[in-house]
């Protein structure tokens, strides 16, 4: 009975300090170890006897020992209370880290007469302390990695090396789901710091979440909510996964005839033949679903320690930023890639279509002056279609390049469409008159050639197609917009059925780039309208006001 035990307050302390779950010690004035609880002996598998005085120092790692003992000397000379950090030996050889801690105990008169202590285990404190300053770390630095990188595809690479570096791993595969087939993918693949996306068919490969009816213990929650990471391992020939929410969950096959695909096992065996032995599968988010994860492979048994899983599913979260980031940028280049290739197309049909149409008109005259035997004037066309052509030619070049069109470095946007209208109707039946109201406000050459090849896109229209005699052309500036209404009096068109060929479709275009609108009106035999009106541009210290 404890109550037999517990003879005198003196007996009732030391069973007491004993029984309590820590590590307690006394001293004598000059450091020598008179006491240590029974936990403490238990712990370093020592007796009293062995533990006594100095005896304990066998029980500290020969690594920080004379640190240990220093101070414990330093405050033995001072007298004061004082705590010190070192590894101490467990019974079964395993070193964790403790806190020393020693107090003083004075008499009333000043002099000291004891030290009592404490060891305190603090290993995982420790080991919590050094994961929060790498994850501190490992997010800065891939933040400022993400900061300096100017390329937006190294982006991914930066962080997966990172998670590689901050966690040991082996490598990294980055697997992604492809909303077309609902299948998650492997995209990526990152081994040594380097990053291969779209991985060669050898390590390629595609796995089918358990859907509808399907269940699979592991992977239906994971891919379904994301909530906890899956670890792996790789034993017997096989591999098997476990959820990682914090209790010990049991293992299951990978597969469990429902997340079957023929590829993944033979990425398994290219995996385990390197030395990969476990997987730490975390999830990666697109506005709260789970669109793909990173499979972290390791070449260690799979004991992951929350705070690594901590760190991992942070970066995680960088990781698909960065694919994020990555997938724009490719989508913004493969834009400016269409939209260049449209200009270019655009460019060329403006300039050589438009111009094969003046030429045509001009043969077609000569045609008629020859019917007429006018020996001089078919010359004249002849001459004028040459010159046409090559015209015609050096646009189409300037276009390719982006320049701007020579006739308007020659002379204002006026006087150029009077030349058009003069060099492409020219011989022709089609009289076509400009007309200018307001004053001209100065504009960026772009937008000039923009209402350049508007203009001269409409006139070769109504040439071509539109059998008219008449042509008009109004150009109209205002303080606030500009305005520029073409009109001819040919057999038109039914608007309701959509007659957006190339030239129209470029047309809006044009508009579209300056911030303007258009208007198309026309009925069969009475001719076709199209109003633009394009606002003014501001200046950068209008826009600041």
């Amino acid at each position: 009975m404890i109550l037999d035990i517990l003879t005198s307050p003196q007996e009732d302390l030391r069973v007491v300090i004993d029984t309590i779950p820590a590590l307690v010690w006394s001293a004598l004035p000059d450091g020598h170890i008179d006491y240590l609880n029974r936990q403490w002996l238990e712990y370093t598998g020592l007796s009293l006897k062995e533990a006594s005085g100095w005896g304990w120092q066998q029980a500290i790692h020969p690594e920080d020992l004379a640190g240990l003992v220093a101070y414990w000397q330093s405050i033995l000379t001072a007298g004061v209370a004082g705590e010190h950090e070192a590894r101490l030996r467990r019974h079964d050889g395993v070193y964790r880290w403790f806190l020393f801690r020693g107090v003083p105990l004075h008499h009333a008169s000043g002099a000291l007469i004891k030290w009592y202590g404490t060891n305190t285990d603090v290993e995982e404190l420790r080991y919590s302390k050094h994961l929060a300053r790498g994850q501190t770390e490992a997010l800065t630095q891939t933040l400022a990695a993400l900061a300096r990188e100017s390329n937006p595809d190294c982006l991914l690479e930066h962080v997966l090396r990172t998670i590689g570096e901050r966690l040991g791993a082996h490598s990294i595969g980055v697997w992604e789901m492809n909303p077309a087939t609902g299948r998650v993918e492997l995209v990526g693949n990152c081994e040594d710091g380097r990053l291969e996306m779209n991985p060669a068919p050898e390590g390629a490969s595609i796995m089918q979440p358990p859907a509808g009816s399907e269940s699979h213990p592991v992977w239906t929650e994971f891919f379904s909510h994301g909530w906890h990471c899956v670890a792996g391992k790789f034993e017997n020939g096989g591999a098997q996964v476990r959820t990682l929410d914090g209790t010990n969950t049991p293992w299951y096959d990978w597969r469990s005839q429902v997340v079957a695909d023929q590829k993944v096992p033979l990425l398994m065996e290219r995996l385990k033949s390197k030395g990969v032995k476990s997987t730490l599968s975390v999830p990666m988010f697109v506005a709260g679903a789970v669109k793909g994860f990173l499979s972290i492979r390791f070449s260690k048994e799979p004991d992951f320690h929350c705070d690594e899983i901590e760190l991992a599913t942070a970066l995680a979260n960088q990781a698909m930023l960065a694919m994020q980031i990555m997938r724009l940028s490719q989508e913004s280049r493969r834009l400016a890639v269409v939209a260049e290739r449209n200009r270019m197309a655009r460019e060329l049909h403006d300039t050589l279509s438009q111009g094969i149409t003046g030429v045509l008109v001009q043969l077609e005259a000569a045609e008629d002056a020859s019917a007429r035997q006018l020996p001089e004037a078919v010359q004249q066309h002849l001459k004028r279609a040459r010159e046409l052509a090559r015209e015609s030619l050096r646009e189409a070049r300037r276009s390719v390049h982006g320049m701007r069109s020579q006739a308007l470095e020659q002379q204002s946007l006026c006087d150029a469409l009077v030349r058009l209208f003069k060099s492409m109707t020219e011989g022709s039946p089609l009289h076509a008159r400009f007309e200018l109201r307001g004053t001209p406000w100065e504009m960026r050459p772009r937008w000039e050639d923009n209402l350049l090849r508007m203009v001269q896109e409409v006139l070769t229209n109504t040439l071509r197609h539109a059998q008219a005699t008449n042509f008009h052309a109004r150009l109209s500036y205002t303080p606030e917009r500009l305005r520029l209404q073409l009109h001819d009096n040919g057999r038109g068109f039914n608007t309701a059925e959509g007659h957006d060929g190339f030239g129209l479709i470029g047309i809006r275009e044009r508009v579209e780039t300056m911030g303007g609108r258009i208007h198309i009106r026309s009925k069969a035999r009475r001719g076709t309208s199209i109003g633009i009106c394009i606002p003014m541009e501001k200046s950068e210290s209008e826009m600041q006001s």
